[in-house]
């Protein structure tokens, strides 16, 4: 019998759903969390603090008064845009539907229970709930800041934010890069254009060069990428331009980094400004790491299935504590769709996936304390 009631897991990853938790509502950011810290109201002793870095607040909850729990559940509250009744969850054919029920409402559910389960019933490893709200904006804020400003440590990272299933582990996510390349001409009327420079045919010119940088990849190739998110220029028809912007997104495995990818660029467009608007590097952890071994056998234990490690293009906070040689296990829920309109998580599934991490985390436990075994 498990632990955990469907239909208050799914009652709470709802609840996280109808709030439009995207970056340009603060408000709702903010809400988010203190729901969080409401959930938490009739179990005592625990610690919780509150964060706020450039307007993104963030939550830790620890079972000890530490800045180093062994064990991290990390999950973000965030999501990106997207029409409104999305966020108004439906259930249809087994399925939750809305932005989030994928990326990651429901996860943050998962882990909001796990955090609440063991509260209650004490193992010998020191557990932590974190919770940001600025992933889908590069985690700067959350994840980044706490790590590195406020020095939380972990031995482990377990964060629903990769694949799609139970057996999809994560062990690699690209890195990325987000540039802002800027042309300047000079105005002039359309009908002479000889009396002007148009910025914008300058910034076409420089982004057929840079696209030349990424080759087209097939689905799921490992090789870097390029994606034209944004261009703006102009203010009439019939003007020359005298500004022209675009934005890109770059995506970059372990054959690159940074510095040359950003190199590259400059020489590929030297009529533009190029600037760095966020950048994140890759996020690995070993496939044979102990810690990833023993999810392994748990998962085969528990649900009859076999690990199946590999890398993602998309990324997630994870890459803060990798660059630190922290491992991070990055396994979803049975989901799909994220960003899309039609993101959806398995309803069954949710409820299997919280009995596979609460087994995980005794066994976790047990392992990184086995004198308290008895």
């Amino acid at each position: 019998m498990s632990d955990f009631d469907q239909n208050n897991l799914i009652d709470l990853t709802s609840q996280l759903i109808r709030l439009p938790t995207t970056a340009d509502r603060p408000d709702l950011l903010g809400q988010a969390v203190e729901l969080v810290i409401s959930l938490f109201s009739d179990i005592p002793g625990l610690v919780i603090k509150r964060y706020e870095q450039n307007g993104k607040p963030s939550l830790v909850i620890l079972t000890k008064d530490t800045l180093e729990p062994d064990i991290l559940l990390c999950g973000h509250l965030d999501v990106v845009p997207a029409e409104e009744p999305m966020f108004e969850p439906t259930i249809r054919d087994g399925r939750l539907y809305g932005r989030g029920a994928c990326d990651m409402k429901s996860g943050a559910a998962v882990l909001i229970s796990l955090m609440r389960y063991f509260a209650q019933s004490p193992m010998p490893a020191s557990l932590g709930l974190m919770l940001t709200t600025d992933e889908e904006c590069g985690g700067a804020n959350g994840v980044g800041w706490l790590v590195k400003e406020k020095n939380y440590r972990t031995k482990l990272a377990i964060i629903p934010d990769g694949g799609n299933a139970p057996d999809q582990v994560i062990t690699k996510n690209k890195g990325l890069m987000h540039l802002r390349l800027m042309a300047t001409g000079q105005m002039a009327h359309a009908s002479r254009p000889w009396e002007g420079s148009n910025a914008i045919h300058q910034l076409l010119e420089a982004l057929g060069s840079v696209r030349k940088l990424f080759p087209d990849v097939a689905q799921d190739q490992w090789a870097d990428t390029l994606s034209i998110g944004t261009i703006d220029g102009g203010q009439a028809t019939n003007q020359v331009a005298e500004k022209a912007t675009a934005t890109v997104d770059i995506r970059f495995t372990e054959a690159s980094s940074p510095e040359k990818i950003l190199d590259s660029v400059k020489k590929a467009a030297p009529d533009c400004q190029v600037e760095v608007i966020l950048q994140g590097n890759m996020s690995f952890t070993a496939h044979d790491h102990p810690y990833l071994k023993l999810y392994s056998e748990v998962l085969k234990n528990e649900l009859n299935l076999q690990a199946k490690f590999q890398g993602t293009p998309g990324g997630n906070d994870g890459r803060f504590l990798t660059a630190l040689g922290t491992p991070v296990l990055v396994v979803r829920p049975i989901s799909k769709g994220l960003h899309g309109p039609d993101e959806w998580l398995d309803v069954a599934g949710l409820t299997a996936y919280a009995d596979l991490l609460k087994k995980y985390l005794i066994e976790l436990a047990k392992a990184m304390y086995p004198d308290k075994n008895g």
